[in-house]
């Protein structure tokens, strides 16, 4: 198995990091003017024992032809030691539904990341609730836009370092119109008892085709190969290339490990760092 330790120079660590850092005020600027978008998005994350990674494409789907914003987007955040990524309902500045936002508020770098999803599952379900029965009533279009029967219309991965050891989670946030209730997936957190081997891969938004090929990375024992920065770009290219009127690049990747983050192609200047409110 490769080692994210080898990977990559410490030297475009610190160049990333600045770049990220000259982004910053640009992408909350962007999602502070922008109209509402939807991240159609697909997301891949692998955990490894000694590391983790998350690869996402850049493009933005916008409901309305006339209501043009960017082209392209950062989809992945940071709050603090928290890498995360977002798909589907993206946000919505009418109604003041921001979920980067939710997330940073109910992470704590002080608690297990089993604990954070915990709370942020609760927030974000609480929150998706109020702004689906708003849309209802002041946005019809958006609201039919936004829930589609058997489709998340949100979804998380985030994955953080916790004493050099990595820990990764994914949620899925599906509504049901008929009871105004919120059904969450749950992607088996790893390291935990349903990741035996230490290795899981996640997928949130479109992604389909980007699960049957993963089939291609197993041998006749079903053992998967570990070259996770291969895999993860080549899981995000099969969904482009499926869905290119959704689904586009450039594709962004971030590697982490005990050693922070690197972000092995970055042209949509991410990450977008997001402080907490209180």
């Amino acid at each position: 198995m490769m080692s994210i330790d080898s990977w990559n120079r410490r030297d475009k660590l610190i160049e990333n990091r600045r770049s990220g850092r000259q982004f910053e005020y640009l992408a909350i600027l962007i999602l502070c003017l922008c109209v509402p978008a939807a991240l159609a998005t697909t997301v891949v994350g692998i955990r490894v024992p000694d590391g983790f990674v998350i690869a996402a494409d850049s493009k933005v789907m916008y409901r309305e032809p006339e209501s043009r914003g960017p082209a392209t987007l950062c989809k992945i955040y940071q709050s603090g030691p928290l890498y995360f990524a977002l798909a589907g309902m993206a946000f919505d500045r009418n109604r003041g539904f921001f979920p980067e936002k939710i997330v940073a508020d109910n992470f704590s770098a002080t608690d297990s990341l089993v604990s954070n999803m915990g709370r942020i599952e609760r927030a974000i379900s609480d929150s998706l609730k109020i702004e689906m029965k708003r849309l209802k009533t002041e946005d019809r279009s958006a609201f039919a836009y936004n829930h589609r029967p058997g489709v998340d219309m949100l979804s998380i991965i985030a994955g953080e370092m916790v004493v050099g050891v990595p820990h990764m989670s994914g949620r899925g946030f599906m509504y049901a119109d008929e009871t105004t209730s919120i059904t969450i997936t749950r992607v088996p957190d790893c390291p935990g008892e349903d990741c035996p081997n230490g290795i899981r891969f996640f997928f949130a938004g479109r992604s389909d085709v980007a699960m049957k090929t993963l089939n291609e990375f197993q041998d006749d024992r079903g053992t998967v190969r570990h070259f996770p920065v291969t895999d993860v770009r080549k899981l995000v290219e099969a969904e482009i290339q499926a869905s290119p009127e959704d689904v586009g690049p450039p594709i962004t990747i971030v590697q982490v490990d005990k050693n922070g983050a690197t972000w092995i192609s970055n042209d949509s200047g991410c990450p977008i760092v997001v402080t907490p409110s209180k």
